[in-house]
């Protein structure tokens, strides 16, 4: 997962007030919990197992996830970092 990743998360989970720390591109305990609760939300659209992934995962997933609401094919969402999950974050504006 790359630094503009991550970015691109912490951008959208602070629009969606979900995320207050800064737009750093890393991901620490504020990015972590803040992709917790993002994902708590989204519960239906990930598959069962989601909350036993480990927080770099989840924060895979956190892009795929916004992807996908963006009407950006990103694959499954498996919270597997590929050339589709990249191609897809590579599409994702802010």
């Amino acid at each position: 997962m790359k630094i503009k990743d991550i970015k691109l998360i912490q951008t959208h989970l602070k629009k969606a007030a979900l995320y207050t720390g800064k737009i750093d591109g890393k991901r620490g305990k504020k990015t972590d919990r803040a992709v917790e609760q993002a994902l708590t939300s989204a519960e239906g659209k990930l598959p069962r197992e989601w909350s036993d992934w480990r927080p770099k995962r989840k924060a895979i997933a956190c892009l795929q996830l916004l992807c996908t609401e963006n009407n950006i094919d990103a694959g499954p969402i498996d919270g597997l970092y590929g050339p589709q999950t990249e191609a897809a974050a590579g599409q994702l504006s802010v």
